[in-house]
């Protein structure tokens, strides 16, 4: 009986992730559009970026379409005035939704 429990749950656990990287990535093009969206969802977002902040160990990259993205990019590489394709996930702090990337692309 444990052991019909135990393939149950792997099964379970496996479709689970496999639907997670099935499913297409929400495209997000505006600050407005992650109102909608839950905590931990991951999204895609495409911009040019305008700005760039470095602090120590963690970049802040503001694209034109007023999206901030939070990113532990290597400081060798300069962003800014570069359009790029970030896969992001979602988060709040104090209130306020910021993406952190878990992939970026320059195009």
């Amino acid at each position: 009986m444990k052991s019909i429990a135990l393939i149950v749950t792997l099964l379970g656990i496996i479709s689970l992730l496999s639907l997670f990287y099935i499913l297409p990535l929400k495209i997000i093009n505006s600050q407005e559009e992650l109102i909608y969206l839950q905590d931990n969802q991951k999204v895609q977002v495409k911009g040019k970026v305008i700005e760039e902040k470095f602090y120590e160990n963690l970049r802040i990259l503001v694209l034109n379409n007023n999206l901030t993205l939070k990113c532990a990019c290597p400081l060798t590489e300069i962003y800014k005035d570069k359009t790029l394709q970030a896969t992001a996930i979602l988060d709040s702090y104090s209130n306020k939704k910021q993406l952190t990337v878990l992939k970026i692309s320059i195009r």
